[in-house]
């Protein structure tokens, strides 16, 4: 599953007519990494700047900006709030 965050949108029907400013990328149970980077670098392709990958089955993540590599995450800064992975996951097991 794909979330998009974007600043003010421009839409045409249901599809944002500009990049987006973040794709978090959630990964069903058995979805390979490797195929989430693939779709990561489709959306830097599109000027999406950041990708969140996040693994709920394994309770990990990576930051993957354009023009750089997937980074393992121990949290996520989104405007001034900051989340951890333990908050992220807290209540799920």
């Amino acid at each position: 599953m794909s979330v998009s965050v974007v600043a003010a949108p421009v839409l045409q029907g249901p599809y944002p007519t500009e990049p987006v400013l973040l794709c978090a990328e959630i990964l069903s149970p058995g979805e390979r990494l490797e195929v989430s980077f693939g779709k990561c670098e489709q959306h830097h392709e599109r000027g999406v700047p950041v990708c969140w990958l996040i693994k709920p089955e394994e309770q990990t993540a990576w930051h993957y900006h354009a023009n750089g590599e997937p980074q393992r995450a121990n949290s996520f800064l989104a405007g001034e709030r900051k989340v951890s992975l333990k908050e992220l996951f807290r209540g799920s097991s």
